[in-house]
């Protein structure tokens, strides 16, 4: 599926093609990304609250 939307951004004329990953996820989607070319540029760190659920 990937492939095949990077191949659609190229013909549609784009220079690249931008990911925001989880960089600690389980599944190993690091490795796949980096097969397709996919390169790491910066990293980043997000602070999340969860709130409590409305009554």
């Amino acid at each position: 599926m990937i492939a095949r939307a990077l191949h659609e951004y190229k013909a549609a004329g784009f220079s690249r093609a931008v990911l925001d990953v989880d960089g600690e996820s389980e599944i190993g989607g690091l490795g796949v990304y980096s097969r397709l070319g996919f390169g790491v540029v910066r990293k980043r760190t997000s602070y999340v609250r969860r709130l409590p659920p409305t009554r």
